[in-house]
């Protein structure tokens, strides 16, 4: 095996630690707890402990998820951000709130609903008491979602029909002026409806409807080959929906409000305004660090008659932890789409790109199987296939 083909440095001057050292304590409570991109890293180390005993020959760098560095990188940033932010100010955690408290200037960026004004239980000067009742509501709430380390992403319900999504707030607010556009645009699109969003210090609290029921990702391994059908076409007919949202002729692609493209591969990357399909494949292949001038107009030309031209409104993120089904009579069916921070205006062969992120060729989950026809690789295989090609070049 090459040292170029390694998916990361083995050749490290530095030895790496013995597990089995007593020196060594993977699991001492008392020690700080592991970030994300150690229980990442933990977790693929396993899986390759396990292989290589029930096959000394095995071949381990096909172990490794396509993904690997991209995924490895995205948690390493959040967590250099977080850090940075517990710098400027100690973050409000303890054993009894085990995830980050509102601090720091804070303040009302979009309206709040009569709901959740009744919840917040603040009088007309909401600005005075704003931070004491949002801290108040979220210690008091239940704890529906959170990351590991429980500080850059986390949903609490409030009540029987509101939430709110805790996120960094990454110069933009993309989520939330999706699901305005989406109540007023295609409110038959089962999204959560708004309800108002508050900043404080560096992060966003938005508050949306709740909507009941599991992700598809918890029942799908018991699921019914006829249900996973029936999924798989009210899936399809939800996206044939979204799509044919027209897109405002002169306006940018990317977020609804102007917020630019996203490109999500080693972390966020957001565009200046895009306006046509070629920009867009610009902004995402142009950078790629192995790819000289003569390589990217290779797979330019190739590629070019089969690129989409037509705009269409995009999810950004469609997994099976991001769709929310319900019970029916012994049956689930589709209950809603949630985590719009990645949506927006994109060119049609977009999406399928996408929806394989975390897909790799070990992969057992046969949802990959199941996936919406309108935005499967299926539909645009050049596109998915030259996506691939880029992806382990792109800085």
């Amino acid at each position: 095996m090459s040292k170029q083909s390694l998916p990361i440095d083995l050749e490290e001057s530095r030895p790496l630690p013995n597990p089995a050292s007593k020196d060594v304590k993977l699991d001492d409570e008392s020690a700080k707890p592991p970030s994300d991109a150690a229980v990442f890293n933990k977790r693929i180390f396993a899986k390759l402990q396990y292989a290589l005993a029930q096959d000394p020959e095995v071949d381990l760098l096909s172990l490794f998820p396509l993904n690997y560095q991209s995924r490895l990188a995205a948690r390493k940033t959040t967590e250099h951000r977080e850090q940075t932010d517990s710098q400027r100010k100690e973050t409000l955690i303890t054993k009894e709130t085990p995830f980050r408290l509102p601090e720091g200037e804070t303040r009302i960026i979009y309206p709040l609903s009569s709901q959740v004004k009744t919840l917040l239980d603040i009088g007309s000067d909401v600005n005075e008491a704003l931070l004491k009742s949002l801290t108040r509501l979220i210690k008091n709430s239940e704890v529906l979602f959170c990351t590991q380390n429980a500080k850059s992403k986390y949903v609490v319900k409030c009540s029987e029909g509101i939430v709110v999504k805790s996120a960094t707030l990454d110069n933009n607010l993309t989520e939330y002026t999706t699901l305005q556009y989406l109540q007023e645009h295609r409110s038959t699109i089962p999204a959560p409806r708004p309800h108002g969003l508050i900043v404080s210090g560096s992060y966003s609290y938005i508050f949306m409807s709740y909507i009941p029921g599991v992700t598809l990702d918890k029942v799908w391994p018991v699921l019914s080959h006829p249900n996973k059908l029936a999924l798989q076409q009210s899936l399809n007919d939800i996206f044939l929906d979204l799509r044919r949202i027209p897109h405002p002729k002169g306006s940018p692609l990317g977020g609804v409000a102007g917020e630019g493209c996203k490109d999500t591969r080693r972390y966020t990357r957001i565009s200046q305004p895009i306006y046509t399909p070629e920009e867009f494949w610009d902004f995402q292949y142009l950078g790629a660090s192995a790819s000289g001038k003569t390589y990217f107009e290779f797979l330019n030309r190739l590629t070019k008659p089969h690129r989409a031209n037509e705009i269409v409104f995009s999810h950004g993120d469609v997994r099976d932890e991001n769709i929310i089904v319900q019970d029916c009579d012994g049956k689930y069916v589709v209950g809603g789409l949630i985590d719009w921070e990645m949506s927006g205006f994109y060119p049609a062969d977009f999406e399928c790109t996408k929806l394989t992120n975390v897909f790799g060729s070990h992969e057992n989950n046969d949802w990959f199987l199941y996936l919406p026809s309108c935005i499967s690789p299926e539909r645009y295989p050049i596109r998915w296939l030259a996506d691939r090609v880029w992806d382990p070049h792109i800085t």
